[in-house]
């Protein structure tokens, strides 16, 4: 028979520190601060005792259904290798047993590159309990809306080459590795928009320089195959050594990104220009020097054409997703700034109903970072 659920209340959820994005790897480095309550209050005086039961303990096996049991089960659903534990303090404060705990790691993440350089990407760090819900000790995580949820974008160390979002996503969910066994899922999820001009500027440009280079073949008499060869075969094993470069900032994936296109379409334009100076010599060849004026007018309008058509379709496309991108991230601005308030009003109501005083000084929660140092009756003390 499965017993009421324990209630795991979420407080407070920092991303203090996000390190390194390796989206060969499709992994991230993340510095993580959490912090949990478990309220007394409505449970049943046995059910007390087993929580409170070796609190103060900090060696030896945890007793089980303790808060010390609770929090061991708590493991990291996507961590590549087990987080570092920074600090991690369990106690009682008032009427609530409060657990905070400070982790650094590497998390798999699967990023999506369709549009790269111009992508959009989320972070996300996944948090699991190990009580099924159908156990004997099923746990239940709440306060996900009440929850204060802070990015800090001050100390991002990779200001250079990613814009962070100040929202903080958190979501509930539950995983099944079993028939008859789910597990509750906590999410925590921040946003990362590249920013792509060392890419325009160490990719993009050289490669349409490239690209448009190439017509000079066409300063070349058209009986001179093997110079007019020449120019376009050596532009084009720079390019393909270009697109040799571009494939190795990806992981192995199985579709094309924005960058693979562009480079692969002036790829494919400069193989043009060389079968279209071996088709030249061919003409010339057989006595169609009467039509060679006309004929090469119309080569390079048709390939300047295609030039300026795969440049005009990369910038729409980029700017377009740019665009998106941006529109998404002020809507998520937007969202955080009106929920910003409430949250830090519900966090002081928390606050003071589990100190059990009914009046209490303001407590202030600035945005973007806790509070360097707190009263000792405070829930968000650290070590």
């Amino acid at each position: 028979m499965t017993s009421k659920p324990l209630e795991l209340e979420l407080m407070r959820v920092e991303f203090r520190q996000i390190k390194a994005i390796d989206q060969i790897n499709q992994t991230f480095s993340l510095r993580l601060w959490l912090q949990f309550h478990i309220k007394l209050e409505p449970l049943e005086e046995k059910v007390r005792a087993e929580l409170l039961d070796g609190l103060k303990d900090k060696d030896g096996s945890p007793p089980f259904k303790s808060a010390r049991w609770y929090a061991g089960n708590l493991q990291w659903h996507n961590a590549s290798s087990e987080p570092q534990i920074i600090s991690k303090q369990l106690d009682k404060i008032g009427n609530a047993i409060n657990l905070v705990f400070e982790v650094e790691g590497s998390f798999v993440e699967l990023f999506e590159l369709k549009h790269f350089p111009f992508d959009h990407q989320s972070v996300t760090a996944k948090l699991r309990i190990q009580c099924a819900l159908e156990g004997k000790v099923p746990v239940v995580f709440t306060g996900l809306h009440t929850a204060v949820e802070v990015v800090d974008v001050e100390n991002f160390s990779l200001q250079n080459t990613w814009d962070i979002e100040k929202r903080l996503e958190v979501h509930c969910e539950s995983v099944s590795p079993m028939e008859g066994r789910t597990y509750p899922l906590l999410k925590f999820t921040a946003h990362v928009n590249r920013k792509p001009w060392f890419y325009v500027w160490n990719v993009i440009v050289p490669m349409s320089m490239l690209s448009l280079a190439a017509f000079l073949q066409f300063e070349v008499a058209e009986s001179d195959v093997a110079d007019r060869a020449s120019i376009s075969l050596t532009l084009l094993l720079t390019a393909v050594a270009y697109k040799l470069v571009t494939a190795g900032m990806v992981p192995a994936i199985s579709y094309f990104t924005l960058l693979d296109k562009f480079v692969a379409a002036n790829i494919i334009l400069m193989l043009g220009l060389v079968l279209e100076s071996g088709a030249t010599n061919e003409l010339v060849t057989n006595g169609w020097m009467g039509w060679r004026p006309k004929n090469e007018r119309f080569s390079i309008q048709v390939c300047f054409s295609v030039w300026v058509a795969i440049h005009v379709w990369f910038i729409i496309d980029a700017r377009m997703t740019h665009r998106k991108a941006m529109k998404e991230a002020k809507g998520r601005e937007e969202e955080y700034n009106l929920e910003e308030k409430s949250r830090k009003s519900n966090y002081q109501d928390m606050l003071r109903n589990t100190l059990g005083v009914r009046s209490s000084p303001k407590l202030t929660v600035p945005p973007g970072r806790p509070p360097t140092r707190a009263p000792a009756h405070h829930p968000t003390e650290q070590l």
